[in-house]
């Protein structure tokens, strides 16, 4: 008898498997049980839903592994890695970014940007004090316009390679913040 782990660890890769041919409604709970030959009672027991098997996902490969290293010396580093993370994976996030509204994914989109804006506002606020009603607009704003632009580039919209989608996403981010708290009045 498999660890709990080992049974998480199994759902996880069996999940991201079947997310590479089929469209996320079209993966059902009963195809990820044959996949790894577990029961419904252990797979709720580990995940109580999809979506939280998509968010633990998430969390695991992309926020412990990427985004909570990240700080101002590494900064663009890590948002490299990020797209090239995204890019190897895109298969699967094609199929997942669309539900990046989903309550679970969209705290992860949000905990993403808000750690981004906190290491690149403390370079331009420069002693200008930011209110909190007007922080919390910059970050829904820069949340749903990289959750948008993750959403069209991994679905194939844009030709961008993994390198190029992010650096223009930090020019994205750095001037619009920038200019923000360039011209901020509070």
């Amino acid at each position: 008898m498999l660890s709990l782990e080992d049974n998480k660890a199994n759902i996880i890769e069996a999940y991201k498997k079947l997310l590479k041919t089929k469209k996320y409604r079209e993966v059902t709970l009963e195809s990820i049980l044959n996949e790894v030959k577990l029961s419904k009672y252990a797979f709720y027991k580990i995940f109580p839903s999809k979506q939280d098997l998509v968010a633990t996902i998430f969390q695991q490969e992309i926020m412990e592994e990427i985004i909570y290293q990240m700080d101002k010396d590494n900064y663009q580093k890590r948002m490299h890695s990020l797209a090239v993370y995204l890019n190897k994976n895109k298969e699967f996030y094609a199929n997942v970014f669309p539900l990046a509204q989903q309550q679970k994914l969209k705290h992860l989109f949000d905990i993403l940007i808000e750690k981004q804006i906190d290491i690149l506002s403390k370079a331009y606020l420069a002693g200008k004090r930011v209110l909190y009603n007007d922080q919390c607009y910059i970050s829904d704003y820069f949340s749903s316009a990289f959750a948008y632009l993750v959403n069209e580039w991994v679905g194939g919209r844009y030709r961008f390679s993994a390198l190029e989608f992010a650096d223009k996403w930090l020019l994205l981010i750095n001037s619009g913040l920038r200019d923000f708290i360039t011209n901020y009045r509070a």
